[in-house]
């Protein structure tokens, strides 16, 4: 099994370095991140599974997730398209 990079900040590991542990893989690629803002790390965060070709979603958390998000990133003066959702995408989230 092949493990991408996982990104991780300051405060917490990525549910990839805990997945990995599990599968007791004792190298994983990982990337820092460091000193952005919670709505940045959020969008940052979606976005990077955003153009995973095998992401798989949690529409129910996602729905909850975008009217957070979009509060914090108007508040920073950044669009809620920076995760890489359409509009349409979120509308439909609303609807399922």
């Amino acid at each position: 099994m092949e493990l991408r990079n996982v990104g991780a900040d300051e405060h917490q590991l990525k549910p990839g370095v805990q997945l990995a542990e599990g599968l007791r893989v004792h190298v994983v690629p990982a990337i820092l991140l460091e000193g952005l803002t919670e709505a940045k790390k959020r969008a940052l965060l979606l976005a990077d599974n955003k153009i995973t070709e095998n992401a798989l979603w949690d529409r129910k958390g996602l729905a909850l997730e975008f009217p957070q998000l979009s509060e914090l990133l108007i508040g920073e003066g950044l669009e809620i398209s920076i995760p890489g959702f359409a509009p349409v995408e979120i509308d439909q989230l609303s609807t399922d």
